[in-house]
């Protein structure tokens, strides 16, 4: 969730490295964004991003 509007780059990569999912928004609304993996297969994705520039913490995504 953003607390705030900024810019905002998402990044979500399945096990094998290859992006699977994007957004770009260099003036994002605050609020929450959608991760849609709909079509991927079940599994591990990681999401990477930055938030105004400076980069975020990696997370995994585990999709049943």
């Amino acid at each position: 969730t953003l607390l705030r509007p900024a810019a905002l780059q998402l990044e979500v990569f399945d096990v094998t490295g290859k992006k699977v999912w994007s957004h770009e928004n260099s003036a994002a609304l605050s609020g929450e964004i959608e991760i849609d993996l709909a079509g991927r297969p079940a599994g591990i994705y990681f999401v990477r991003g930055t938030v105004d520039g400076q980069a975020l913490n990696g997370h995994k995504l585990i999709k049943w």
